[in-house]
């Protein structure tokens, strides 16, 4: 008797949780809109008046029910209001939290993708091919000697570490062998070896010669293609949206928050769009520094590539909305990372809005995904 009344008050505290959480995280929100007005908007960009900013923000955050950090990535000033229901916008956005929650992509499952380690291991028992596991560290561990022990193992005396539970690039560490010594190169500064310093647990990894192709855009990073997909309700797995991304600046990361420049990729045949963008939303139709032309520029063994994201996909009806990050070798693509939660405001903001796609329109609808009325409306007109 007892244990039915603590597992009913359980299940019903679990409930009012779930149900009062994303309403508590919305009146956050709506207390940020003042930040995301002054802070967000990129002034020296945007051309609509400050008056027509602030309602046109205050429209996203009621009418469409998302938090509008989209709103100057996407340049949405610049479309009519009529398109804007076709972004999704943050994947962690409240309501957008919530109901991605319930089926796509259940909150206990999320550690198998984000933590890097068990990541790794997971897609190496599948056959997905993965850059070579060199071990993992700890600060407590002699992780020096470790490291000088790993290197030893690779083919150009090259790894790369970076925290098990990392995200955005940060905390990552390249560690090569030049002239004879070992230097660590965390964002873009090198150091001895003996001067590298850890804060949490590190995976090693082998560190990945990206396919000659792509090193003639940047040759400095490992310049890796963001691909997001959803399973479907039949088992099936679609390409959602598909984003590149190239270092600079000397940078051995290309993540955007990194100062890399992402720019969207068409998902039929594997070429660039014309411009990229940056975190500071200045535009290039070229590489800045090797002076590489987007437009026409096409990614090498782009049908590998799309197959190996949909059969991983595939690998996991678990958890049915994934961002794969892809670096592709002259053997085939490799499976960098796989993000829980990837960020679809940069996806949407490269490539534009996922849901003008019919069949992911109508996905979203099936699964239940979308939170406002214009978008539902969308849905049933694109079905009738």
């Amino acid at each position: 008797m007892l244990m039915a009344i603590y597992h009913s008050s359980r299940k019903t505290l679990k409930g009012t949780k779930e149900w009062v959480l994303p309403y508590f995280r919305r009146f956050l929100r709506l207390l940020a809109l003042p930040h995301c007005y002054i802070s967000r908007v990129n002034w020296a960009y945007c051309t609509a008046s400050p008056l027509r900013v602030a309602g046109d923000l205050l429209h996203i955050f009621f009418h469409l029910k998302c938090y509008p950090e989209n709103y100057s990535k996407c340049r949405l000033w610049t479309m009519d209001r009529s398109r804007w229901p076709l972004y999704y916008a943050s994947l962690t956005d409240s309501y957008q939290r919530r109901q991605l929650a319930k089926v796509v992509q259940p909150a206990e499952y999320r550690v198998v993708f984000a933590d890097k380690e068990l990541c790794h291991h997971l897609c190496a028992s599948l056959g997905l091919p993965v850059p070579k596991f060199l071990g993992c560290v700890d600060p407590e561990d002699d992780f020096k000697r470790i490291i000088r022990d790993r290197l030893g193992h690779t083919a150009r005396r090259e790894m790369i570490a970076k925290p098990v539970r990392g995200v955005g690039g940060h905390g990552v560490q390249v560690i090569q062998e030049e002239q004879g010594e070992i230097v660590a190169i965390l964002a873009g500064k090198r150091m001895p070896l003996d001067q590298m310093e850890i804060h949490e647990r590190m995976i090693l990894e082998e560190l990945v010669i990206q396919h000659p192709n792509m090193a003639e855009v940047y040759a400095d990073s490992v310049n890796t293609l963001r691909i997001q997909t959803l399973l479907t309700k039949d088992g099936e797995a679609i390409v959602l949206g598909c984003l590149a991304r190239f270092g600079r600046n000397r940078a051995r990361v290309d993540n955007l928050g990194s100062g890399g420049i992402g720019l969207g990729v068409h998902a039929s045949n594997g070429r660039l769009f014309p411009e990229g963008w940056d975190y500071a939303e200045i535009r290039y139709d070229r590489h800045p520094e090797t002076g590489v032309v987007f437009d026409g520029f096409r990614i090498p063994r782009w049908d590998e590539l799309i197959a190996l994201v949909k059969r991983a996909q595939e690998h996991f009806p678990f958890y049915r909305l994934l961002g794969f990050d892809i670096a592709i070798t002259l053997e085939g693509p490799v499976i960098i990372e796989i993000n829980p939660q990837p960020d679809n405001v940069n996806l949407e903001a490269s490539c534009g809005p996922i849901l003008a796609e019919a069949r992911t329109l109508r996905e979203f609808e099936r699964y239940g995904l979308l939170v406002n009325a214009p978008t539902r409306a969308l849905a049933r007109a694109a079905v009738n």
